[in-house]
């Protein structure tokens, strides 16, 4: 088998139980040894280390190779992913974030249109690869209170800027609509 595995040097990387089910089914036929060579090519490919999956496949009987190739399209497509800044870890809870980063404004931010707009916006930013982590949730809420005077307001800011696929917010860009939007100078 001569599959290009592209490096990444992940210390980490995503693996799939029917995997683990595969190779344990394959004990009976091919031996405790195979599986074991199997197992740690699997590992090392999903970590995008080619020269150690490379090592453990040279010791691995070519028919039964084979047993890599439903690994190679998701490990690919997980090195890729995180080439392109999705290094992983646990989903983010942008409403939660969000629902503890207002509690310290003005009662009227409480409103749950303004939470669920602010959720769209950094989900928006984490689509595109902009940070979105909690210090930068708080940071932006903060600007909320500090330069808008309603929460109306707050809201057009978000939909408008979203519309325009903005990916910093830009608390000016009503002004030119003169629809009685007040900003604090």
């Amino acid at each position: 088998m001569n599959k290009q595995i592209t490096a990444a040097m992940k210390n980490s990387g995503v693996t799939y139980f029917s995997w683990t089910e595969t190779f344990e089914e394959l004990i009976e036929y091919i031996g405790t040894e195979q599986v074991c060579y199997l197992t740690l090519a699997k590992d090392y490919i999903i970590m995008g280390r080619a020269d150690a999956a490379a090592r453990m496949i040279e010791k691995i009987s070519k028919q039964n190779r084979v047993h890599l190739n439903q690994i190679y399209p998701l490990a690919e497509s997980n090195i890729q992913r995180y080439k392109d800044g999705c290094t992983g870890g646990r989903p983010v809870n942008y409403a939660k974030n969000v629902d503890f980063c207002v509690q310290n404004l003005n009662h009227e931010y409480h409103r749950k249109d303004f939470k669920q707009i602010l959720v769209k916006w950094f989900e928006h930013l984490n689509k595109n690869k902009i940070s979105t982590k909690k210090e930068d949730v708080q940071n932006t809420i903060k600007e909320f209170a500090r330069l808008t005077k309603n929460v109306n307001d707050a809201i057009a800011i978000v939909k408008t800027n979203l519309n325009e696929n903005n990916f910093k917010l830009d608390f000016e860009i009503l002004r030119d609509l003169d629809d009685g939007l007040e900003l604090d100078e």
